[in-house]
This record gives structure tokens, C-alpha cells and sequence, in this order.
């Protein structure tokens, strides 16, 4: 059993117990020496669980986006795709939902890998067919007006789905008002959702086979 197998019983005991969530992880990490991406993998792994077990409930399959709107948190599906593809871990949350625990988002970089990721998502939302395709990508994020010109260039006449691409301020107000199924790990948001379509997963399961282990198996090395 490792060091962050233990701390995930106690940092989940004392999170359902309502203490501060940054604070807590200050002090489970410290006294279980963990490592950066450790931590990361508590804080965005572990929530509440009486919050983790509602989430998990409106997770639904592939097979139920064909014929209904389909709303993308872009660069949270984007990213976890992404850090894969970088040798990042991955793993199932708590709220049975795929996380990796880079702890890249405002910092996030377009690199050679994310054009993989990129075309290998957009693969995956036409093997899906849903009626049609809201995406959100975030305005802070640097370069979101570049990346909304390069998908809409690229891929305006490659799906036959109507799709429409937006830059916002914030994607989480878009999202937790969207009428659909949405696409995102965001915790904020997935509680507001009706229905969760863990797109991330189903991406990298259908080009790589790939079967995440659970956070409560997850060992990382140290480096």
C-alpha cells in the first residue's frame, strides 16, 4: 500500500468532515511527503462523497449522445487527452471520472502532441453523432482565439454535425446553464449537469485501448 493510497482515506475522511479543501491538502500531502503530481492527483481525484456519488450517476455512455446536443468543455477534454499522450497519469476519480493529474490549465501550451489529440476528439465526436456540438473554450486560456481559427478552418467541412465554437470568459457559466449532455471532468460543472459524457475517456479508449486504473490503485513513482 502506498503513501498516497493512505492519504486518500484521510484526506477523504476529513474532506467529508467539512475542512478546507486547500488547506487539508497542505497538510495530508505534507505528512504523507508526497510529490507534486500526488497532489494533485488528491485534489483533483478526491471530492466529497456524497457529491462524487451524484456525479457518478449522471454519467452516461456513448451510445446515448447520438441524436441530443453535446456541450464541450474544450480544453478539460482537450488537456486530458493531451497529458496521455505526454506521459502524464491518468486515472478514475472517485466520481468515476477520468483525471489526469498534470495540473495544466492556464499554463497550458500547444505542442506537437496536441494536434493528436486534437484531430483524435474530433474523430470521436463523429463516431458519436449527436445532434450538434457546442464547444467552450476559455478566453484566458493564452492563444484560444488561435485555437478557435485552426478548428474551425480545419474542421467546418470535415463533420456532417452542426457545430459551433465560442470563446468565453468563463466556459463553466456556459456549461452549467447548457440544455444537453455535457462533456467535462469540471467538478463546479458536472454538479449542475443533467447528464455527464466523460469524453476524454471514450477518446482514448477507442484510439489506444487504454483502461485508466482507479485512483484508489494509482501508485506514481518517484522520480
Amino acid at each position: 500500500m502506498s503513501a498516497l493510497q493512505d492519504a486518500i482515506k484521510d484526506y477523504t475522511y476529513l474532506l467529508d468532515k467539512e475542512y478546507p479543501q486547500k488547506a487539508l491538502l497542505k497538510l495530508v500531502g505534507d505528512k504523507y511527503r508526497l510529490s507534486k503530481h500526488e497532489r494533485n492527483c488528491l485534489f483533483r481525484g478526491v471530492g466529497k462523497t456524497v457529491l462524487s456519488k451524484a456525479r457518478k450517476k449522471k454519467i452516461v455512455s456513448h451510445d446515448s449522445i447520438k441524436g441530443n446536443p453535446l456541450g464541450i468543455d474544450w480544453y478539460n477534454v482537450l488537456i486530458t487527452v493531451d497529458s496521455y499522450l505526454k506521459g502524464f497519469p491518468l486515472f478514475i476519480s472517485n466520481d468515476g471520472l477520468l483525471r489526469d493529474s498534470s495540473g495544466v490549465h492556464g499554463n497550458f501550451h500547444v505542442k506537437e502532441s496536441t494536434y493528436r489529440a486534437i484531430n483524435e476528439i474530433f474523430t470521436c465526436i463523429g463516431n458519436i453523432q449527436p445532434e450538434k456540438v457546442m464547444i467552450y473554450l476559455d478566453s484566458p486560456i493564452s492563444h484560444s482565439g488561435d485555437m478557435a481559427t485552426l478548428l474551425r478552418k480545419k474542421y467546418s467541412n470535415t463533420l456532417s454535425i452542426p457545430f459551433f465554437i465560442e470563446v468565453v470568459p468563463t466556459a463553466d457559466y456556459f456549461l452549467k446553464i447548457f440544455t444537453g449532455i455535457i462533456a467535462s471532468s469540471d467538478s463546479v460543472i458536472c454538479d449542475h449537469a443533467t447528464s455527464i459524457f466523460d469524453l476524454a475517456r471514450y477518446v482514448l479508449i477507442s484510439h489506444y485501448n487504454f483502461l485508466p486504473p482507479d485512483i484508489t490503485s494509482l501508485t506514481i513513482k518517484k522520480r
